[in-house]
């Protein structure tokens, strides 16, 4: 997970808006040979990949809003933006997908230095219908030193 944010506006000590991401980036590999696997993946070497991509407009309050900006121990942030996701497999199930990304999510300080702990929650609307308009919902734990 990567997090890269710029603030554009300040409000106080308390309130910013920011344009950012919150990037995922993962993989995995099924090894092995087992009658409880499906056929699709019995076979030795099953590899897959994801990557989510949005770009999202944010209201952020309270706790990591801007860079050493407010002594409150919980903050939140609500956002809205636009997402790519694509994912696949070494046996060719790709899936590409974009759409609308709203997403919401709590901070809260963890009392060592200044970093703090975000649950984040997001859903991505998905345009080019390869889940039947069901969208893809996700959510993170992360630790922000």
């Amino acid at each position: 997970m990567y997090s890269p944010r710029v603030n554009l506006l300040a409000l106080g000590d308390e309130v910013s808006f920011s344009v950012g991401t919150h990037c995922a980036f993962l993989g995995g590999t099924l090894t092995g040979n087992s009658s409880n696997l499906s056929e699709e993946t019995s076979s030795t070497d099953f590899s897959s990949y994801c990557v989510d991509l949005p770009l999202l407009c944010e209201f952020n309050f309270g706790n990591k809003n801007a860079p050493g900006s407010s002594s409150r121990r919980f903050g939140f942030f609500l956002g809205a933006g636009y997402g790519l996701h694509n994912s696949g497999s070494k046996k060719g199930r790709d899936m590409h997908t974009n759409g609308p990304v709203v997403n919401a999510g709590l901070r809260y300080g963890s009392g060592f230095d200044d970093g703090c702990f975000e649950l984040r929650g997001q859903y991505m609307f998905d345009n080019a219908s390869f889940f039947g308009n069901q969208g893809i919902a996700g959510l993170g734990l992360s630790y922000h030193f």
